[in-house]
């Protein structure tokens, strides 16, 4: 019968340790050489700080004891990677690369070199059994704390290695719901660091330093998915719903202005507040055509009823019954169809028949088959619905004044998006307005207006109807003064 073997301690020599090609602070490959990963450890890690930390203290701080696994004939550090490294280059300086030997202290005295000779360790059986020790020890408050990416790693790893989604929460001390969140966001890091990057730009976007949250979080937004629909699915591998050829230029982009930025003199470019309509206004089209090829449901086909194929309406269990069946020549009960343009649009408002006139043809048209006609119109409503709202709120002559002539759409639009201007009492419609200003469509509207006829298709009138739909509707039913 196998007898698992127990943890035991004993001191080893810095020299036969090697360092973790694991370790869940850096971004390696499994079979990293040693040489690579003393360089991520000094590039992102303070091991100069460390060394010189341990030359003034004459050693290693006593309490602190280095968690290490057999390999063969050596051994493997799994907790105490940076102190291994420091001692390392602090006995062998042959060892210091070229670029830090400067910085690094080389002139060490015969006692600390006696004391750190030998390190005291503790033998774990295997690296199983030392996953919840590690784990615990960084998630807490008694080592340094994994940053995001690290946590992240360490996820993703643990899960390569057969543990459950529960395993993970349990070592982890998240819900698993977080786990999975985690797991997520590491695959889709990984997509990112996988599109071609030259060495500089690829250490950096392996250092611990590195903030991915903004990254991750923008794939998150309502949004974004919205626009670019579910790009990456819960477990974070890619749904195919965008072309590579379309998704890889688009993510490259997001990696720079989100990532990359980040060790630029200004900081990042992008952040959480980056509005993901803006962020995308140029890459909308191509977006949204993409998608209209791979998505069902996106075209103008797809179900066309309720009923099966001999027009019986299902029960429960999805069979149809002779209680519902309708007569051989009636045609199935469909239920209406949500609208996607302007559809289900009513103006009732008397005062204006300009306006109830554009309501009624924009309902009408088949903006599938005519969507450069659909989308004049669409910019002709939204011009006239907040020119309506500026006379209900006696603001017109206001904005006249301060443009000196026939406000324009942009005019109108920035006058309505200012709080201070007060053109709607429900603050709900200035945000509206405001988000309007900022996302982009306007301009996909003055594409046709300016003559670039080509640049407007049904999938970017798909997107944009939403988009104008609410403020406009509130416009024509609400706000009663």
């Amino acid at each position: 019968m196998y007898i698992k073997q127990q943890w035991i301690t004993d001191e080893l020599a810095p020299s036969v340790i090697d360092l973790d090609a694991e370790n869940p602070r850096l971004e390696l490959e499994s079979d990293a050489e040693q040489v690579d990963i003393r360089l991520r450890l000094l590039e992102s890690e303070d091991i100069v700080e460390l060394a010189k930390d341990i030359v003034n203290f004459g050693g290693l701080i006593p309490s602190e004891t280095c968690v290490v696994i057999r390999n063969g004939k050596r051994f493997v550090v799994l907790e105490g990677n940076r102190r291994i490294c420091a001692c390392q280059l602090l006995l062998n300086p042959n060892l210091i690369p070229k670029e830090y030997r400067r910085a690094f202290p080389t002139d060490i005295t015969d006692s600390l070199r006696n004391s750190i000779s030998k390190i005291s360790v503790s033998i774990s059986p295997d690296r199983e059994s030392a996953e919840p020790l590690l784990t615990r020890l960084h998630v807490g408050a008694s080592k340094k704390a994994w940053r995001p990416l690290a946590k992240m790693r360490r996820a993703a790893r643990l899960l390569d290695k057969n543990y459950t989604i529960g395993d993970i929460a349990d070592q982890l001390g998240d819900s698993e719901a977080r786990v999975r969140r985690l797991i997520r966001g590491y695959k889709i890091y990984q997509f990112g660091l996988g599109l071609g990057w030259t060495d500089e730009e690829s250490g950096k976007l392996a250092s611990e330093a590195l903030d991915v949250t903004a990254f991750i979080r923008f794939f998150e937004l309502d949004e974004t998915r919205k626009i670019l629909g579910d790009v990456f699915a819960r477990d974070g591998s890619l749904t195919g719903n965008i072309p590579l050829n379309i998704l890889k230029p688009l993510v490259k982009r997001m990696v720079r202005d989100f990532l990359l930025s980040q060790f630029e003199e200004d900081g990042p470019s992008h952040d959480t507040r980056t509005s993901p309509s803006v962020y995308l206004k140029d890459d909308l089209q191509k977006i949204l055509r993409a998608r209209s090829r791979s998505e069902p449901g996106h075209g103008e086909g797809g179900n066309k009823g309720n009923g099966d194929a001999d027009g019986k309406k299902p029960d429960g269990n999805g069979k149809g019954t002779e209680a519902t069946q309708k007569p051989q020549n009636a045609k199935p009960d469909r239920q209406p169809k949500p609208a996607e343009f302007f559809e289900d649009l009513r103006c009732d408002i008397e005062s204006d028949a300009k306006l109830r006139l554009i309501v009624g043809e924009i309902a009408q048209i088949n903006w599938h088959r005519f969507p450069i006609a659909a989308s004049m119109l669409l910019r002709a409503l939204l011009e006239h619905a907040l020119k309506y709202q500026l006379r209900r709120a006696h603001k017109m002559k206001e904005l006249i004044a301060e443009c000196g002539k026939d406000p324009a759409l942009d005019a109108v639009i920035s006058f309505c998006a200012l709080p201070k201007n007060s053109v709607f009492k429900d603050p709900a419609a200035t945000t509206m307005t405001e988000r309007l200003q900022s996302s982009g469509i306007k301009r996909q509207l003055d594409l046709v207006v300016h003559n670039r006829l080509q640049e407007m298709t049904p999938e970017i009138l798909r997107y944009i109807a939403p988009q104008t739909r609410q403020l406009i509707q509130h416009i024509l039913s609400d706000e009663k003064t």
